[in-house]
């Protein structure tokens, strides 16, 4: 019996990029490109999808922190530019010592909004928790805790630089527990308030899905 292909399927996304410098570097960029990881765009599409369907709190927000990454990412792909800070970009590991990092890592990615425990971890990965904290200091450099929040320190940056979500609200929204923590975190590792890093970097905050003339980039 011959098989019938699945139909196809296309996700339209409209858009405005605020800041113009950007918005200059997408139209050198064009219309049609090849992405050297396109796996990377898949899985960032994927999370839109899952955060449109479900509509959690703050789900507007946390879709334009993943826009705009990959609307970046597009640029400093095709212009020659690095895609990532060397300290920001996890080595790309599928397994270690038996143990499925990548299932690891898509986890954490999925779910850094939400409170995840040690526990938790060692249950997926099938070790330990003292096992599963080698791993990650030998694959990664620091212990999970401390990957999960530089994970939620960055998507806190981007969405400090790139939305007009308040502050309590981007706490809350990369899972940290505490406005008052996320603070006192916040300020150790860079030195300023989450606001003052907003007043610094923030030139033009706000993003949304509409762009002028109702069409796609793509």
């Amino acid at each position: 019996m011959k098989k019938t292909a699945a139909p196809l399927k296309m996700l339209d996304v409209k858009f405005t990029v605020a800041d113009p410098a950007l918005f200059e570097d997408l139209v050198r960029v064009g219309d049609m490109f090849h992405l050297q990881d396109f796996g990377w765009f898949v899985r960032f599409f994927d999370k839109i999808i899952a955060e449109s369907a479900q509509q959690r709190p703050y789900y507007y927000s946390i879709i334009s922190g993943y826009l705009l990454e990959m609307l970046v990412r597009i640029v400093r792909e095709r212009l020659g530019q690095p895609a990532a800070a060397p300290e920001e970009e996890a080595p790309r590991v599928a397994t270690f010592k038996g143990v499925d990092v990548a299932a690891l890592m898509q986890y954490i990615d999925f779910n850094y909004s939400r409170i995840i425990s040690l526990e938790d971890l060692s249950t997926l990965a099938g070790v330990n928790k003292t096992t599963l904290i080698s791993i990650f200091k030998e694959v990664y450099g620091t212990t999970p805790i401390r990957y999960i929040n530089r994970i939620r320190l960055r998507k806190a940056k981007e969405l400090l630089v790139n939305t007009d979500t308040s502050v309590s609200e981007i706490a809350d929204l990369v899972g940290f527990q505490s406005i008052h923590y996320f603070s006192r975190f916040f300020k150790a590792k860079e030195n300023c308030t989450p606001m003052e890093y907003r007043m610094r970097n923030g030139q033009s905050r706000y993003f949304n899905f509409q762009r002028q003339g109702g069409s796609s980039l793509w």
